[in-house]
C-alpha cells in the first residue's frame, strides 16, 4: 500500500527536480573523485548531443551528487556533503568507471558511448549499491529536464524517455496480441 508519506516525498522530489540549479545550493561533488581517474579511463569517450568529448569521471560525480542533492532537500536533511554521502558518490563513480573500461575492453578502435548508455550504467551501479533512492531521484531529474539540449548536469545529457510529435503528444507504440506494432491512438 503506498502512503501518504510516500507520494508527498515524491512531489517534493519532483519539485527539487524540475528546480533550476541556480536555486538549489551547490555541492563540489566533482572534487570527491581526485584520485580515482586513472589511465584506463583516458581513451573513453562520450557522444552528448552529437558532440564527442573525452571521458570525465568528475561529471559522472556531478550527476550522481546532484540527484543526491535532489533527495535530500525533499527530505529536508540538513547535511546533505556529509562524508557518507562523498564516500556513496566516489564509489559510484568508480564503478561506472570500472564498467565502461570492461565495456570497450574488447574493441579494437571505438572507446565511444552514448550519454544515454552512460546513464543506464549509472543507474545500474545505484540499484547494486541499494541505492534505489538515488536512482529514483536521477531518473526524476531526466524526465523532468527540457528535450531541448538545456537539460545537462554536469556535462551529461541528462534527457531521455519518449520522443513527441510537434503539438506535444508523446509517440507511444501499442505491440498488439497478435505481435504487430502499431502507432497508440490517442482518440480512443
Amino acid at each position: 500500500m503506498i502512503t501518504r508519506n510516500f507520494v508527498e516525498e515524491d512531489l517534493e522530489l519532483q519539485r527539487y527536480a524540475a528546480t533550476p540549479k541556480e536555486n538549489k545550493p551547490r555541492f563540489e561533488w566533482g572534487e570527491v573523485t581526485g584520485d580515482l581517474d586513472d589511465d584506463s579511463t583516458n581513451l573513453l569517450q562520450v557522444n552528448v548531443g552529437g558532440q564527442t568529448k573525452a571521458f570525465d569521471i568528475a561529471e559522472i560525480a556531478e550527476t550522481v551528487g546532484n540527484a543526491l542533492t535532489d533527495l535530500a532537500l525533499s527530505r529536508n536533511e540538513e547535511n546533505i556533503f556529509s562524508d557518507a554521502n562523498r564516500q556513496l558518490v566516489a564509489g559510484i563513480a568508480k564503478s561506472v568507471a570500472k564498467e565502461l573500461v570492461k565495456s570497450v575492453e574488447g574493441k579494437a578502435s571505438d572507446h565511444t558511448t552514448s550519454a544515454e548508455e552512460m546513464m543506464a550504467i549509472i543507474e545500474r551501479a545505484l540499484i547494486r549499491q541499494n541505492a534505489h533512492d538515488v536512482a529514483k531521484s536521477l531518473v526524476i531529474r531526466r524526465k523532468s529536464k527540457p528535450e531541448n539540449g538545456a537539460g545537462t548536469n554536469g556535462g551529461l545529457s541528462i534527457t531521455g524517455g519518449a520522443s513527441s510529435d510537434q503539438r506535444g503528444k508523446v509517440k507511444t507504440r501499442v505491440i498488439r496480441r497478435s505481435g504487430e506494432v502499431v502507432a497508440w491512438n490517442h482518440n480512443k
